[in-house]
């Protein structure tokens, strides 16, 4: 354990061999261990979570582009008339809630909660053609580690 502990924290993903024919990976790891100002950094430590991270951006750019093309962009209570397709803050942000659930739904991620209250949807002030988010998701972690302790009584004869 300690040797591939050693392995995993110098940027190496570890692995078993069973019966000679069946590989597992133990771990997926990348070499990224410290921030930009060089304080220790987990976030990016496990390959999991870059590569949810990289579905998430894939999946929101995909139904944004896929639901709304040639939209138009307005603000909030603008009234429009019926059959046009218009994009709004309000409905930016409703769209990425929808896809939030969708992705709480494939187990990426957990917290609507917290991802709802932390959500921000505007119009850039610099473009007016641009609606901008900021998305906070919380992923769902890796099941790395598991730790149980027993404890337990000797019954003592009654005498």
């Amino acid at each position: 354990m300690t040797e591939n502990n050693s392995l995993l924290y110098d940027g190496i993903s570890t692995f078993t061999v069973d019966s000679g024919s069946v590989v597992r990976i133990q771990r997926a790891i990348s070499m990224y261990q410290k921030n930009g100002v060089g304080a220790d950094d987990i976030a990016y430590l496990d390959v999991n979570t870059l590569l949810t991270l990289m579905y998430m951006r894939y999946d929101f750019r995909n139904t944004i582009l896929t639901k709304y093309p040639r939209a138009k962009l307005a603000d909030d209570g603008v009234r429009v008339g019926p059959g046009q397709q218009v994009m709004t803050p309000k409905l930016g942000k409703a769209e990425a809630i929808a896809i939030f659930r969708r992705w709480e739904y494939l187990g990426l991620a957990e917290n609507i909660t917290q991802f709802k209250n932390d959500l921000q949807c505007v119009r850039s002030i610099s473009d007016p053609n641009r609606l901008e988010w900021i998305l906070p998701p919380d992923l769902i972690n890796q099941f790395i580690v598991g730790a149980a302790q027993i404890q337990f009584l000797l019954q003592s004869p009654v005498v």
